[in-house]
């Protein structure tokens, strides 16, 4: 190997990136050819590192059979539909659309199937806070003191 060879490939693998600068210097190449051949291959497998998507759709691995109904993989029949809205891959207890009024264990949470109004005289068309019978008996005042209280 020439000297003016020598320095032509200590300049050319100077100028590489660090991520194969590394490589290249520990392979020692022996000619420029050489050199440029070892940087153009661990280019090649840096790009295609990068280049393959990661995030991805992954393609299934394992051996049950595409449903053509529920586009699952899966043996035998499909999973039961949902009671309420007559969808699969739910159950009516887990169902977002809005449940029949008959249901007891639907009608707890939601109110549908109750009047709402007023606790305290059961009249619709105000709550407690509102009642004209407790702003009534507010007007009167403390009325704990009327004589009969029993004596100490």
């Amino acid at each position: 190997m020439f000297a003016e060879e020598a320095d032509k490939i200590e300049k050319y693998v100077g100028g590489l990136p660090d991520m194969i600068h590394g490589s290249v210097v520990a392979s020692k190449p022996k000619t420029m050819q050489e050199a440029i051949e070892i940087e153009t291959e661990l280019m090649d497998k840096k790009v295609r590192t990068f280049a393959e998507p990661s995030g991805g759709k992954k393609q299934y691995g394992g051996s049950k059979p595409l449903c053509a109904k529920c586009n699952y993989h899966h043996d035998g029949p499909c999973a039961p539909k949902c009671h309420n809205c007559n969808k699969i891959g739910h159950f009516a207890r887990d169902c977002r659309v809005t449940a029949n009024a008959n249901n007891a264990n639907n009608q707890r949470g939601t109110g549908s199937g109750q009047k709402s109004g007023c606790h305290e005289c059961g009249v619709q068309g105000h709550f407690r806070r509102e009642c004209p019978k407790i702003k009534n008996n507010k007007n009167q005042g403390n009325q704990g003191g009327r004589n009969n209280a029993p004596a100490r």
